[in-house]
């Protein structure tokens, strides 16, 4: 598009006007620029595309600075000391922990940098650095690196916190109940977690009529019965919330909408659901810290919030001198001291669609064989070499754009290259120095030195890189030392003849699972297991999936396993060819890879859902009026959360609620009755949990799939099991 309308600026008697000059940049730093860039973008015009730029060399107006180097790049290798791969998130955490390390050298040791308005050369702070991403999808990895670091810092843009999902889903929910009649709003809250509506039904209610919130109330007699309830459930607690617009302040307003969706307890069931649940108590704070009545001031006052495009990491100092975090897009037009390119070898993560359409080339695309699986036609093949190369030449211009942000210094890291000749940013720029992956030490060019460091001897991966600098201290170094009157790594304080107190490490937790409580209440070694499984995440068991011999079975805990999902999978049990299909599936994930043992599992465990189905609780289960799965809790006992996901949860015709938890022991028939005293304390919280919402009381059900056998949980002794927990929160507080 560029050269395009150049030519046809001189084809209309204009003038190609070049200005080289460089007034943000250091000449080393220019010259090294000029090095890279001259042979990533080419010169000779006549070997571009359309599309691609010819490179025109930058003069620099600056003075010389006080060091010869001007730019470092860090590789974290692909495989570690022992010859494993490290995966993507690990190296990117190992990268979060040398920018940290590298930007509170450079500011401890006083990297001289230049300040324009004093117009002299000065001691750098943490706000003259800027950390630029292609894509914000890893930026809580570098930001909890820098906060390990305690480097404060703040998040321009990009998806910050407003546009974290569950974030977005209550403000949807507060819009609906001030404005019913707010279709976007109403159509994503209704698909969020809050109320689970699918697309079909979305579908179904938006074709009935023009105004969604019409169509909730109209006729569903189409749509299907779970979904029914859903819809009727969100119409009539956002009718209820809206009842009480003005009438109470927006946080109690906040506060029952999250009661009566049971959302906090949702999200906890959800992957990183602590994260999840910290950022809507977050905005639970902001409308109480607002005290508004007014429910449109307040979503006035989150839209201002939301336009300003930033938020704050959680600084350690004055935000005024914070780094600053952003998109490389987001960073055109503005320069920083110290510009940091994180995961400068990963990128965009795109997939090319089916259908490519340009001009150039009209419209190209894949079809789909006899086996339902894409295959590119000739005129999409020759498309998708177009594509890459306009997106090789994108890639190049935003390298450029992030790499003459910097006025003084340049830091890049990335996993060191598999290959050569690949096209990520640290490849092309080890291709323009004509220099190998394993290259290691300084590079002189006309102008200055760059050096390249390699980081050969990677830290253990849990240490890598949160904490990597300071005493690693497990949950029970601390119970150990602190017998000792001391805690792992600190110094005994107080005088010497008072005698420290010892600290139970657990008295800070402030929420637990049901299974972890069970663990823990479990023997005389329920906290050694505990932190065996919990804290320093060690399997309960090596599972072997690979067949080792002939005639060898599919592991049992696998078949366990895929049975139980299909449990939670109701809807299709009567469907045998697609529960087939699907335990394939399921056994498949969990690492199967031999088909004679894909075969067996799913024969296997088609056998017990058969023998399940012939039960009497299935019958109970399949007649009942009311029935979830995978129900989330949470609830408050002494001021610690709870939390969990109960498997079934119905009403029988007879109105009895029931709560049945699946389990894939592999037990005997005669030991059913020991193996369930193991749960009791698990049953108990779930027993708990529930009745508190229903403000019923329940059955607690356990039924083993392997023998096939349900069991009725004592409530008595749910009752003891539930009062060794409350004693254990008991001994807990000081």
């Amino acid at each position: 598009m560029l050269r395009k309308v150049e030519e046809n600026i001189l084809a209309s008697g204009g003038k190609d006007i070049h200005l080289p000059e460089s007034f943000r940049s250091h000449p080393r730093l220019v010259a090294l620029a000029n090095h890279l860039f001259q042979p990533i973008f080419g010169i000779d015009i006549s070997a571009l595309e359309d599309f691609e730029v010819p490179y025109q060399g930058m003069k620099a107006v600056r003075d010389q600075p006080p060091r010869n180097t001007t730019a470092e790049i860090h590789f974290v290798p692909l495989e570690d000391s022992d010859g494993n791969r490290i995966n993507a998130a690990d190296a990117r955490q190992w990268e979060g922990h040398i920018i940290g390390e590298r930007i509170t050298n450079l500011v401890n040791d006083g990297f001289q940098v230049w300040d324009r308005s004093a117009e002299e050369w000065r001691p750098c702070n943490y706000e003259d650095s800027a950390l630029l991403l292609r894509t914000f999808t890893p930026v809580e990895i570098y930001e909890a690196a820098l906060k390990e670091w305690d480097i404060p810092n703040m998040t321009y843009a990009g998806k910050g916190y407003f546009g974290r999902q569950e974030v977005m889903d209550v403000i949807n929910l507060l819009k609906v109940v001030n404005n019913t009649y707010g279709d976007l709003s109403l159509a994503g809250v209704l698909c969020s977690p809050l109320f689970s509506v699918s697309d079909e039904t979305l579908f179904r209610l938006r074709s009935k009529s023009d105004i969604l919130w019409e169509a909730m109330g109209g006729d569903l007699s189409d749509v299907e019965e779970g979904q029914k309830v859903n819809v009727e459930f969100a119409r009539e607690t956002m009718s209820d919330l809206t009842g009480l617009v003005g009438r109470v302040r927006v946080a109690e307003l906040a506060q029952e909408a999250l009661a009566r969706t049971g959302y906090l307890a949702t999200l906890s069931a959800l992957p990183d659901g602590r994260r999840r649940r910290a950022n809507v108590e977050k905005l639970l704070e902001m409308a109480r810290r607002s005290d508004r009545i007014q429910l449109d001031e307040f979503l006035a006052y989150l839209g201002d919030l939301w336009t300003q495009e930033v938020r704050e990491g959680e600084a350690v100092v004055e935000v005024e001198n914070a780094l600053r975090i952003m998109t490389v897009h987001k960073a055109k037009g503005l320069q920083f001291p110290i510009v940091i390119i994180p995961n400068a070898s990963g990128g965009t993560g795109g997939r090319t669609p089916p259908v490519l359409a340009r001009p150039e080339y009209g419209v190209a695309l894949k079809l789909r064989d006899d086996a339902a699986q894409w295959q590119e036609t000739a005129a999409y093949s020759s498309a998708k070499v177009v594509e890459s190369r306009k997106e090789s030449a994108e890639a190049k211009r935003l390298l450029y754009v992030a790499f003459t942000r910097a006025s003084d210094y340049v830091i890049l890291s990335g996993r060191r290259p598999a290959k050569e000749g690949s096209t990520d940013w640290l490849s092309t720029i080890l291709s323009a120095l004509e220099l190998s992956l394993d290259y290691d030490g300084e590079v002189n060019y006309p102008g200055g030195t760059l050096l390249i460091r390699q980081h050969e001897e990677p830290l253990d991966l849990r240490e890598r890189a949160f904490g990597a600098r300071k005493p690693i201290i497990t949950l029970w170094d601390q119970i150990a030392e602190a017998k000792h009157g001391t805690m792992a790594g600190v110094a005994a304080l107080g005088p010497p003849l008072v005698e420290a107190v010892a600290i139970d490490p657990l008295t800070l937790k402030t929420e637990f699972t049901a299974t972890e409580l069970n663990r823990m209440l479990q023997g005389e070694d329920g906290r050694e297991r505990h932190f065996q499984r919990y804290i320093a995440g060690l399997p309960e068991r090596i599972n072997m999936v690979t067949r080792r011999r002939p005639g060898e079975r599919a592991p049992a805990w696998i078949v366990g396993e895929i049975t139980h999902k299909a449990t939670q999978a109701w809807n299709i049990l009567k469907d045998e060819d697609l529960v087939s299909r699907m335990v394939r599936t399921w056994a498949v994930k969990e690492g199967l890879s031999d088909h004679l043992l894909i075969n067996d599992a799913a024969t296997r465990s088609m056998h017990l859902l058969d023998r399940f189905k012939a039960s009497a609780l299935f019958v109970d289960m399949g007649t009942a009026p009311t029935r979830r799965h995978e129900v989330p809790f949470a609830f408050s006992l002494d001021r610690r959360v709870i939390h969990g996901a109960v498997d079934a949860l119905f009403r029988s015709r007879d109105g009895h609620w029931s709560i049945v938890d699946f389990k894939t022991d592999r037990i005997r028939p005669e030991d059913v009755g020991d193996r369930t005293q193991e749960y009791l304390v698990q049953l108990a919280l779930y027993q708990d949990a529930i009745e508190m919402a229903l403000g019923e009381s329940l059955r607690v059900i356990v039924y083993y799939l392997f023998p096939g056998i349900a069991i009725e949980v004592d409530k008595d002794k749910l009752r003891e099991a539930g009062s060794r927990v409350e004693m254990f929160f008991c001994d807990l507080d000081p």
